[in-house]
């Protein structure tokens, strides 16, 4: 850039007041950094003023975000602007759902080799809509925007929020998705919960989807959810039937450890080595246990994996004792490394 580049100028300010703290002068400096043309400047400035708590910018912040939304593929590369300042203003408190329904539904393709660079829904998509702008060169930057904006839509509590989850659910782009379905798990909905029943239900490609679905039905509705999410633990894909462990062991329902002790035993479950911090995650007496009886008994490689679930009670220095007692009698160099590694030296 040139020495007296305004943007690099502005950028060189921001960084200023990045490094010092919050004063009058400087939300005076940022309210004009805001209505900077540069997409960079901008979007550091909606970053300062969320650090800053200024909720006195959430006007110029809303000035701001209409800018980025014309001709945003040359004003806005990869939603720079308009990704901070949804999150300044969902931060802030803007509860005022017209922004965050503009973001929820905005579509930003960079680098297609054909077509129009960028495009915004009218109205909820279909099921993977923009499945071919991958395969045409495409890159939807403005998946993430999509899915802090359902997020705030929640926040707000706009009434048709579920709605508009209920489509970013179904979202091409697994990054929307993603944020989704996280988003959902956090809240404690009975709506939630059904949505995100019905997204496991059609399935995810991506595995760490289906996990935080699973997961966040086991914090929204344990109980009515235990029988569903155990059906996952015999899923043919491993990194499912892990998640679905997890949840149940990090539930802690007086049922979470027998129902993973059955799919211990039981044929088509997931691998043991799985199951076991799962098991310790329950915080169930008789878990406990189930695993220090396999450090003493079983093989030493599902004895070493024992040790080390068995570390989230390292606090406990009754079970510690009793862990330590088992790891002495079995003896094996392995074992007592991994004893070493995750309690100490005895």
């Amino acid at each position: 850039m040139a020495k007296n580049d305004p943007t690099q100028r502005a950028l060189n300010a921001l960084r200023a007041m990045e490094a010092g703290e919050r004063t009058e002068e400087g939300v005076v400096s940022l309210r004009k950094l805001l209505a900077h043309r540069s997409n960079h400047v901008v979007g550091r400035a909606a970053a300062l003023a969320q650090r800053w708590e200024a909720e006195e910018l959430i006007p110029a912040l809303l000035e701001a975000f209409p800018r980025f939304m014309v001709n945003p593929v040359t004003t806005d590369p990869i939603c720079a602007a308009k990704k901070p300042i949804i999150e300044a203003l969902a931060a802030l408190g803007h509860n005022d759902p017209e922004v965050y329904l503009q973001g929820a539904r905005h579509v930003q393709v960079e680098g297609m080799s054909e077509g129009k660079d960028a495009r915004r829904w009218e109205s909820p998509p279909k099921r993977r809509v923009w499945e071919d702008f991958p395969r045409r060169g495409g890159n939807d930057t403005a998946a993430l925007l999509r899915g802090i904006s359902g997020d705030a839509l929640l926040g707000c509590r706009y009434g048709d929020a579920y709605l508009v989850m209920a489509s970013l659910l179904m979202d091409s782009d697994a990054r929307t998705r993603r944020v989704a379905m996280e988003s959902l798990g956090g809240t404690a909905s009975d709506k939630s919960a059904l949505l995100i029943h019905m997204a496991l239900l059609a399935g995810d490609p991506e595995a760490d989807i289906m996990s935080l679905g699973l997961q966040g039905l086991m914090a929204i509705a344990p109980e009515a959810s235990l029988d569903f999410v155990a059906g996952y633990l015999y899923s043919q894909d491993e990194a499912i039937a892990e998640g679905a462990a997890l949840a149940i062991g990090e539930a802690r329902l007086p049922e979470s450890f027998a129902t993973l002790r059955r799919a211990w035993e039981g044929r088509g479950g997931p691998d043991e080595f799985a199951l076991m911090l799962p098991m310790a995650l329950t915080r169930d007496d008789e878990a406990v246990d189930f695993l220090i009886a396999v450090v003493e008994e079983k093989p030493t490689p599902y004895a070493a994996a024992a040790v080390e679930a068995l570390a989230i009670y390292s606090g406990d220095a009754s079970k510690v004792k009793r862990i330590a007692a088992a790891v002495e009698a079995r003896g094996g160099a392995q074992v007592k490394r991994a004893f070493a590694q995750h309690f100490g030296e005895a």
